[in-house]
């Protein structure tokens, strides 16, 4: 089991990689050493999961450490990216189970989320990541990323679309002046070839939002629509475009 002194105690402290503070020798009356190894006592503070121990310099001076922040310093705990706040959370629940496996990084998050918002990584690059309202695990472009802090949401763009014009439609005021404006912008000339591009967008690469459209054309609700039926439209409609094909060159 690997194992580290801690700077500054003369070798009287070590810290060990199951979270364990072990004192290798005391004084006794007399001031001369006596060597044996013992746990150091975590105690926690009040009203929060931090656990730390007391240490003793050589001039008999206590002071407290943080477990986490020694287990942090001596065996390199380094934060998985700079795009989130994180803290650290037990995977049994136990804060005094300060263990490398055990301890893990978990997002700081403002609002309890239905899912634990997580991040996945390749060669040390965030490319996807879970939201923590709808669940799914997308590419990390459809979450926003705040430039002055250097952030990013824990829920999809999706979702906060979602939740924002819930918040809108609730306030009957503001729901109104949200309509006109989004009317107004409708028939603008900006408003109109955003909207012819993005239709052509969602019809070549064949959406969720463009197949559901096709399900309410048809007079049917896509939310009685499993994935394997959505993928059998996608399917018929891809058929019926290679058939215009056909024709236009036959």
């Amino acid at each position: 089991m690997r194992s580290f002194y801690i700077k500054g105690t003369d070798k009287r402290y070590s810290i060990r990689e199951d979270g364990n503070v072990i004192r290798h020798y005391r004084y006794n009356c007399k001031g001369i050493r006596v060597y044996k190894d013992e746990f150091c006592k975590k105690t926690k503070r009040k009203g929060s999961s931090i656990v730390s121990v007391t240490i003793y310099n050589p001039e008999g001076i206590g002071r407290r450490k943080v477990v986490n922040e020694l287990m942090v310093e001596y065996f390199d705990l380094k934060l998985p990216d700079d795009c989130h706040s994180y803290f650290f959370d037990y995977k049994d629940g136990d804060c005094y189970n300060n263990g490398l496996t055990n301890i893990y990084y978990r997002i700081f998050t403002r609002k309890e989320y239905k899912y634990d918002p997580q991040c996945y990584y390749v060669d040390g690059d965030l490319v996807e990541k879970r939201c923590g309202t709808c669940g799914d695990k997308k590419v990390i472009k459809n979450f926003t990323v705040y430039p002055k802090s250097n952030t990013c949401s824990n829920e999809c763009n999706t979702c906060r679309s979602k939740d924002q014009y819930a918040k809108i439609k609730s306030d009957k005021l503001r729901y109104s002046k949200s309509k006109k404006r989004t009317l107004k912008w409708n028939a603008s000339d900006t408003g109109k070839k955003w909207r012819s591009e993005y239709f052509k967008m969602q019809r070549e690469f064949m959406s969720n939002w463009y197949i559901n459209g096709i399900i309410r054309h048809r007079g049917e609700n896509p939310d009685h629509y499993t994935e394997e039926m959505k993928e059998i439209v996608r399917t018929q409609i891809l058929m019926h475009r290679e058939i215009e094909k056909q024709k236009e060159k036959g």
